[in-house]
């Protein structure tokens, strides 16, 4: 059988986000209907494994729509959803978590009664990994080492924020959904989220990097208002629609 025929075959999740390509995500003609409102119309979406994504956009523009329906909160009313060469479009929401997908909400979801390293721990069930060692590189890096043992009811709204983000880095996802990391924060607090790098193993000698299928850094898609740093390429969104894409210097303010 010839290579042609091959991908014929193929199944468009793996032709999309398979193994032979750099995408591993991608959304094909997705929407979101809500009665008479269209939030999300016909969106064709895709990252690149190792890619830093910013969608920005207006209140209502349909950045935290298009999140929910990636992760499986909300279910399309056309289109499809693939990743890692898996179609994700009919999957409930813990499976699409068991294929690599990692997300931190906009409001932090964090369970005020328990300590922080144990909030760390809650995501660690559903995983293999050596959790003491997990939880002391988790802990290093979203800054929180010193707070290991204060319950999250006690932390400032920033903390709540790295927590989050850091429960969703414990499963060692392949790909990692922020929906506006620094909502509500001040400049201070801020500048600290935009300072960590909670996909990357920590840059010390005896630590080695995290891996993903082709050898890079997992991608990382954020949804907000505006770029965090140069680093991010954004996706302008607009009623619904994906209306521009470039990198900072490129889009309008």
């Amino acid at each position: 059988m010839s290579s042609q025929d091959i991908n014929v075959r193929q199944k468009p999740a793996v032709a999309a986000t398979g193994s032979n390509t750099e995408t591993i995500l991608a959304t094909k003609e997705l929407t979101k209907n809500f009665g008479g409102l269209t939030a999300v119309d016909s969106v064709d979406f895709s990252i690149t494994e190792g890619e830093i994504r910013c969608l920005i956009g207006p209140n209502g523009a349909g950045k935290s729509t298009l999140l929910e329906l990636i992760t499986g909160q909300l279910s399309p009313s056309e289109g499809d959803i693939y990743f890692d060469g898996e179609d994700l479009t009919g999957m409930e929401t813990h499976d699409r978590i068991d294929t690599g997908l990692s997300v931190k909400f906009q409001s932090p979801h964090v369970y005020e009664n328990l300590s922080v390293e144990e909030n760390l721990q809650v995501p660690l069930q559903r995983t293999d990994r050596d959790i003491e060692t997990v939880l002391a590189e988790t802990l290093e890096r979203i800054a929180l080492r010193e707070k290991a043992n204060v319950r999250a009811s006690e932390l400032s709204h920033g903390e709540k924020q790295r927590l989050e983000i850091g429960m969703a880095v414990t499963l060692d996802p392949t790909l990692m959904l922020l929906d506006e990391p620094v909502a509500g924060m001040s400049v201070d607090e801020t500048a600290d989220v935009a300072n960590l790098d909670p996909l990357a193993a920590q840059r010390r000698d005896d630590v080695p990097r995290r891996r993903t299928r082709h050898g890079v850094r997992p991608p990382n898609l954020r949804s907000g208002h505006r770029p965090q740093s140069g680093r991010d390429l954004p996706a302008g969104t607009d009623r619904g629609d994906r209306s521009r894409r470039g990198r900072p210097p490129d889009l309008p303010g």
